[in-house]
């Protein structure tokens, strides 16, 4: 299976809010979506980039999660 993968905008400023008070949204979003891997830019990067790579249904699925 070739994995997906997707890139989406998301302001940085918004960013806090999807990772959620100690990574718990991430934790919840990894446990509903085990086979996507999250990339988020660094603190300090200008980038608004979230990367998304995985199995094609769940890395769509989380892609609208985000929107």
């Amino acid at each position: 299976m070739i994995p997906l993968e997707v890139t989406i905008d998301i302001p940085s400023k918004a960013h806090e809010v999807l990772v959620g008070k100690a990574g718990a949204n991430l934790q919840t979003y990894r446990k509903q979506y085990p086979d996507v891997q999250m990339t988020f830019p660094s603190l300090d990067s200008p980038s608004n980039m979230i990367h998304l790579k995985g199995q094609a249904e769940q890395a769509i699925g989380l892609k609208k999660r985000f929107n």
